[in-house]
């Protein structure tokens, strides 16, 4: 349900996931120093967060503005509450 630019947004972030993991493989591979692994895992984490932000943004103009009004409203609560809570 996501929009056009939406999807191309996380479609290239998720691009440059992909190219992170692929390369934190090379680096698991070539023994590299931990730390460094670590942090090129904090940042993949990061973008996937960042990825999950943009479609929590277009869910909240597309689905949850254009359905504040009516009776729904405790169910549009509480499912805006569960997303936000699982990217916290």
């Amino acid at each position: 349900m996501t929009n056009k630019k939406t999807k191309i947004r996380a479609n290239e972030k998720l691009s440059d996931i992909i190219d992170h993991i692929k390369l934190l493989e090379e680096m698991l591979e070539d023994d590299e120093y931990c730390e460094d692994i670590l942090k090129e895992l904090s940042d993949i984490n990061s973008s996937l967060i960042s990825v999950g932000k943009i479609i929590v943004r277009d869910h909240l103009e597309k689905c949850v503005k254009d359905n504040t009004s009516g009776e729904d409203n405790d169910k549009q609560y509480n499912e805006l509450m569960n997303i936000i809570y699982k990217f916290n």
